[in-house]
């Protein structure tokens, strides 16, 4: 995971995360366990992990890409 905290932008490595495994909740969960900043909003259970909107964009974007959606 690249980070670069003086402007709160969190990438997750490609490939490692598929937006299709999480699920949108309804509540908050938490804080983002990716960037630890956002509300955790979406979740996976076989990652086992939160993740805010912000974060869940970047695989969504990676998958676009490689499917030719633009």
């Amino acid at each position: 995971m690249q980070t670069n905290r003086s402007k709160g932008i969190v990438n997750p490595l490609p490939g490692i995360l598929d937006h299709r495994d999480f699920e949108r909740s309804t509540v908050i969960l938490g804080h983002c366990h990716l960037c630890g900043e956002g509300a955790a909003v979406y979740h996976s259970e076989e990652h086992r992990a939160s993740i805010c909107e912000a974060c869940y964009s970047w695989p969504v974007r990676e998958w676009n890409r490689s499917e030719g959606v633009v």
